[in-house]
């Protein structure tokens, strides 16, 4: 499973094909809160799959933390015990409705939550 959107890098650069995989991932049943990175590539051929000597360094990583509401309806116990679901595919389906609007436009109440301020509208990704 893998994401891809049109990125651009803290240089500038626009990766029209960015290749985005979920990695990491902390789960803590007790808290009730998963923490995962998402590392973005310049495309499929720099993630390399097939050849750990050929992948190239990520262009961008940033860090999510899915708690409350959005815990309980991604990844509460009743969601994960359906068909075809498990962690993985529920942070990609969380993170395909999540709007990690750019600093200037977090909303007030939003402004100390770590899933804002990298500017990256992930609504915009396709399944790859």
């Amino acid at each position: 499973m893998a994401l891809q959107i049109s990125y651009t890098d803290k240089q500038g650069i626009t990766n029209s094909s960015a290749y985005c995989r979920i990695s990491h991932i902390e789960h803590s049943l007790l808290n009730s809160t998963c923490t995962f990175r998402v590392y973005l590539y310049h495309n499929s051929t720099a993630r390399s799959k097939s050849n750990d000597l050929l992948r190239k360094n990520p262009v961008g990583g940033v860090k999510y933390r899915v708690y409350g509401d959005d815990y309980t309806t991604y990844l509460g116990d009743s969601v994960l015990q359906g068909a075809n679901k498990t962690t993985v595919s529920q942070l990609y389906a969380w993170l395909k409705q999540h709007d990690d609007k750019a600093e200037a436009d977090i909303p007030q109440e939003s402004a100390k939550d770590e899933n804002f301020g990298n500017g990256i509208n992930w609504t915009t990704a396709t399944d790859v």
